[in-house]
C-alpha cells in the first residue's frame, strides 16, 4: 500500500501564508480484498496513565478527597490574587526555620538542585534542597517574580510578607485543599503540626476553644471543584484522628452552600499519642454536584486529623475496586486492550519514594510522596490496583517499577504478586486481603531511559524476574530517535544477553512516539522501533523484537491531534505483527487543571465527562473491529487509506484520512467486492477545535448519508476529516 508522504505542519511553519491545495477530484482508491497484508487479531488501542493532570489521584482513583494526608500547607492563591490555572502553580513550603517560601510549580517536578542553597527549604519528603535549576527563566505571575523558582519572605513587599507570615504561622493554618467550618459563636484555631504524625510530614490540628456552634474543616474535592454527591446513595470512608480525651467528632456531607445532607457522630476514646481508625458511612438526603465533606467538633476540644478517605459505595465503583465507575467505563468504551501504568513518577521523583514496598498495607498508613508532576502524590492507588482493574476489565496491564529496586526487592515483588502462603511475601499478600495472585503478565523497568547504567539495571532485575517466573514479559523503556542512536548499541547487548539465557521471546521494547499530521509519513517507523527491529534482525538472525509503543505524545487534545492519531493508527495497522500493542498519552485530564502535556483524551469535572476527538478516533477503529488488513492503493499525497475485512469476507471497512485543507473526492474501486449495504461515519472540524463542558459535541463522529450506487462509488471527503466507510454483502 502506498503511504501518504505529505507534511502539512512542516509547510505551515515554513510558508508565511496558508497553503491552498488544488481540488483533487476522482482520486481512485483501489482495494484488493483478496490480498491480505496483515492478520491483526486485536485493535492497537491502548492507554498510558501516569501521575499527571490528576489522571489517578483526583481522577480514576475512587478517593473523592484531595489533600487526603494534609501534606499541603496553606493556600496562598486568594492572598496573592491568583485565579484560573495560576492558582495551581504557587505553593507555600515551610523551611526549617518555619518561614513560608513561595514556590512556583511549572507542572514538571518540585525537584531542586543542591548547587544553589536556600537555607532549610522544607520539602514534602522531609529533605532540604537548593533552588530549582530548571527555573532559569525566572517566571513571573503578575507582580511576583520567582528567582530560580522560589520567592523568599524577604523578597516580598513588607505588607504582603506580613500577611503571608500570618497566614502560614498564625491560628488559621488550614491545609491547602481544606477550608474552615465555623458556625455560631464557636471560635478556635487551626495548626499544621509536624510532630507525632502518622503519615507524611504534617497533620491538621483543630482546636475548638470557646463559644457555641460548630468548628472544623471541609474538603470539596480536587482543587475544591466540588464532590458530586448522589442523593439516597451511600458513601463510605476512613479517618485517622488523634484525641487525648473522650469526645465526639462529627462526620458529614454538605451542599455547596453548607446545607447538611448526611451526618454521623463518632465517639473518640482518650488515647494520647495514638491515631484512632474510624470507619463511617454516609447517605446524603439529596444530590449536589459540588458537595463537601466535613470533619467538625461541637464542643470544646482538640483533635489532630492525619488522613481522610471518602469514596462512593459499591454502586459508584467499578466491580467493587477503588476505581470510579464512570471513568472506568469511559476508558473501557474506547476498546482499550492495554494499559501502561508508568511514567515520570517512576524515575523522576526523589529516591526512594516510588518503591513497591511503599504501596502495600492499609491505605491510611501509606506515606504520600513527592511526585514529578504533582508535589503531593498519593500511594492510595498503585500498580497492584491497576493489575486488579486490568483483570476485572479484561485489559492487559503493563506496570512500571523503578530500576533502582534492589534485586532482592524485585524477587520479593514476584513472590508478593504470584507466590502462595509457603512464601514470605505471598503470605504477606494474603494477609493484606488479596488471597488470589495478582494479574501480573508484564513488568516495565524504568521510564524513558537512555544511558548505560539503566541497561545494567535492566539486566540485573530482568534476570531476577525470569529466574522467578520465565513467562513474564519484561519491557525496556527506551525511546528510539534514529537508527544510529547510541541506544541501539545498548539494546544489542540486551538482545545478546537474552539470547544467551534463552529469554529473547519475553523481551519487549516500549519506544514512545509523536502525533503530528505528517509523523506517520516520515518518522513513525523509527519512533516505534520498527527500523531498529530490522537492524537487530540483521545482526541476530531469527530474532524479532516485540514492540509495544505505549505512549503517543502530541501535547494537545484538539482535532489536529485526533486527525494525527487516526493517521498513526491507520499506518500502524499496516505494519508487521512485531508491533503487538500500542497506546496513547494521556488518558484522563481534569478539565482546566492541566499544568503540562495538555493531551488528555477523556476530560472530567466533578459532574461531567467530556470526550475529546482522539477518544472518538479510538472508538471508530475499535467499535466494529475487523482483523484482516487488505491491500489498498491511492495516488493522493494527502489521503491515507486503510482497508480491512472480516474473516468470512462479507464485511469490508475503509478508513479514509484526509489531511488536506480542502475536500477530496475519492472513487472507490473494490476488486471482487460488491456491497449490498453501506454505512458512513465521519469527523470533520477545524484543527484547533475541542470539546468543552458547555459544548461537548463540537468534534464528534456523525453519520453521513451516502448511496453506493447513486453516487457512482464516489465519496466526498471533507477537509481535515476522518471517514469510516463500512460495506457489507
Amino acid at each position: 500500500m502506498k503511504k501518504i508522504l505529505f507534511s502539512v505542519f512542516a509547510f505551515l511553519f515554513i510558508c508565511p501564508s496558508p497553503i491552498v491545495f488544488a481540488m483533487e477530484d476522482n482520486i481512485e482508491v483501489k482495494v484488493n480484498v483478496n490480498n491480505t497484508i496483515v492478520d491483526r487479531e486485536q485493535p492497537l488501542i491502548g492507554a498510558n496513565i501516569e501521575d499527571i493532570n490528576f489522571q489517578i489521584y483526583g481522577g480514576l482513583y475512587s478517593q473523592l478527597i484531595h489533600g487526603e494526608c494534609f501534606e499541603e500547607h496553606v493556600d496562598p492563591s486568594e492572598l496573592l490574587g491568583l485565579k484560573g490555572r495560576d492558582r495551581l502553580a504557587v505553593w507555600v513550603m515551610m523551611d526549617e526555620q518555619n518561614r513560608p517560601i513561595l514556590t512556583y510549580n511549572p507542572g514538571t517536578s518540585f525537584i531542586y538542585n543542591k548547587g544553589r542553597s536556600v537555607t532549610g527549604l522544607y520539602r514534602p519528603d522531609g529533605l532540604s534542597y537548593g533552588r530549582r535549576a530548571i527555573d532559569v527563566r525566572n517566571p513571573k505571575l503578575g507582580s511576583l517574580k520567582f528567582t530560580g523558582g522560589v520567592i523568599l519572605p524577604e523578597e516580598l513587599p513588607e505588607e504582603l510578607r506580613t500577611q503571608l507570615m500570618n497566614l502560614a504561622t498564625g491560628d488559621t493554618q488550614v491545609s491547602r485543599h481544606w477550608r474552615p467550618v465555623q458556625i455560631g459563636t464557636a471560635t478556635g484555631s487551626f495548626k499544621l503540626v509536624r510532630q507525632g504524625v502518622l503519615t507524611g510530614n504534617q497533620a491538621q490540628q483543630i482546636s475548638y476553644i470557646s463559644g457555641k456552634g460548630e468548628f472544623g474543616i471541609d474538603n470539596a474535592g480536587l482543587f475544591r471543584a466540588g464532590i458530586k454527591l448522589e442523593g439516597g446513595k451511600p458513601y463510605e470512608g476512613v479517618l485517622r484522628i488523634k484525641s487525648d480525651k473522650k469526645q465526639k467528632v462529627y462526620i458529614s456531607l454538605r451542599s455547596e452552600t453548607g446545607k447538611l445532607l448526611a451526618e454521623q457522630s463518632i465517639n473518640l476514646a482518650a488515647k494520647p499519642g495514638e491515631y484512632q481508625r474510624l470507619s463511617f458511612s454516609l447517605t446524603p438526603g439529596e444530590s449536589d454536584t459540588k458537595g463537601r465533606f466535613a470533619v467538625t467538633l461541637r464542643q470544646q476540644g482538640i483533635i489532630t486529623v492525619d488522613y481522610a478517605f471518602l469514596q462512593a459505595g459499591e454502586w459508584g465503583r467499578y466491580k467493587s475496586l477503588p476505581v470510579r465507575k464512570e471513568l472506568a467505563k469511559a476508558l473501557i468504551s474506547t476498546g482499550v486492550k492495554t494499559i501502561r501504568y508508568n511514567g515520570s513518577m517512576n524515575d523522576r521523583c526523589p529516591e526512594p519514594a516510588y518503591r513497591w514496598k511503599e504501596m502495600i498495607g492499609p491505605r491510611d498508613e501509606r506515606h504520600p510522596y513527592q511526585g514529578f508532576f504533582n508535589p503531593y502524590a498519593s500511594h492510595g492507588f498503585t500498580v497492584f490496583d491497576m493489575m486488579d482493574f486490568g483483570q476485572a476489565a479484561g485489559v492487559f496491564p503493563m506496570c512500571g517499577l523503578s530500576p533502582q529496586e534492589t534485586e532482592q526487592d524485585m524477587a520479593d515483588f514476584i513472590d508478593y504478586c504470584l507466590g502462595g502462603s509457603e512464601t514470605t511475601w505471598g503470605k504477606r499478600r494474603i494477609a493484606d486481603g488479596h488471597p488470589k495472585p495478582y494479574f501480573l503478565k508484564a513488568i516495565q523497568i524504568g521510564n524513558e531511559q537512555y544511558e548505560a547504567p539503566y541497561f545494567d539495571r535492566f539486566k540485573a532485575l530482568a534476570g531476577v524476574i525470569w529466574k522467578k517466573n520465565p513467562e513474564i514479559d519484561v519491557v525496556l523503556s527506551c525511546n528510539i530517535d534514529i537508527v544510529t542512536d547510541h541506544k541501539i548499541t545498548f539494546i544489542k547487548e540486551i538482545v545478546r544477553w537474552c539470547r544467551a539465557i534463552g529469554q529473547e521471546k519475553h523481551l519487549v521494547l516500549d519506544s514512545h512516539y509523536s502525533a503530528t499530521l505528517d509523523y506517520a509519513d516520515k518518522d513513525i517507523d523509527i519512533g516505534i522501533g520498527l527500523n531498529a527491529n530490522r537492524q537487530l534482525a540483521e545482526e541476530f538472525p531469527g530474532f524479532s523484537l516485540r514492540l509495544w509503543p505505549m505512549e503517543e505524545n502530541g501535547n494537545s487534545h484538539d482535532w489536529a491531534r485526533g486527525l494525527a492519531h487516526a493517521h498513526n493508527l491507520s499506518t500502524m495497522n499496516r505494519m508487521p505483527l512485531d508491533l503487538e500493542r500500542a497506546g496513547t498519552a494521556n488518558t484522563f485530564q481534569a478539565w482546566d487543571m492541566f499544568r503540562v502535556w495538555n493531551q488528555g483524551r477523556i476530560h472530567f469535572t466533578p459532574s461531567q465527562i467530556i470526550y475529546q476527538s482522539p477518544y472518538y478516533v479510538d472508538r471508530m477503529f475499535s467499535d466494529e473491529w475487523l482483523p484482516l488488513v487488505v491491500q489498498a492503493e491511492c495516488a493522493s499525497k494527502t489521503l491515507d487509506v486503510l482497508a480491512k475485512k472480516s474473516r468470512d469476507g462479507k464485511t469490508l471497512t475503509l478508513y479514509l484520512i484526509n489531511i488536506a485543507d480542502i475536500p477530496t473526492v475519492a472513487s472507490l474501486n473494490l476488486i471482487d467486492f460488491m456491497p449490498l449495504s453501506v454505512k458512513v461515519t465521519s469527523i470533520q472540524a477545524g484543527l484547533k477545535a475541542i470539546n468543552t463542558p458547555e459544548n461537548p459535541l463540537t468534534v464528534v463522529p456523525k453519520n453521513i448519508p451516502w448511496d453506493w450506487v447513486k453516487n457512482n462509488h464516489q465519496i466526498e471527503l471533507q477537509a481535515y476529516s476522518f471517514t469510516v466507510v463500512r460495506l457489507s454483502k
